[in-house]
């Protein structure tokens, strides 16, 4: 997996929660219907298809928890993923990427 591929599927997915938080406050709710919950299973499939459990797991923290994106290792440095591209660097370097 290239990181330009990588990026420009999480970035996209990130415009498209724009995009219905933007709706929502337009005054259109349009989250829990079928359409936007076959697009959220379209992502998961694409996830699930190009990363091991553990990388899985890294990509929902790093889009959803509100926390400083730091990985604490035990016995070594910090690690910042605070950007997309340390992100990639991280897991690629760990083997997560199945493709």
């Amino acid at each position: 997996m290239t990181y330009q591929l990588f990026s420009k599927g999480i970035k996209q997915y990130q415009d498209f929660n724009t995009y219905l938080d933007n709706l929502k406050d337009a005054g259109l709710d349009i989250f829990d219907t079928d359409l936007i919950e076959k697009a959220y299973a379209i992502f998961d499939t694409w996830i699930e298809s190009i990363l091991n459990e553990e990388g899985q797991d890294l990509v929902y923290w790093w889009l959803f928890e509100d926390v400083d994106k730091i990985i604490y290792e035990d016995g070594k440095d910090n690690i910042s993923v605070e950007n997309l591209e340390d992100l990639y660097t991280y897991m690629s370097t760990l083997g997560m990427f199945t493709v």
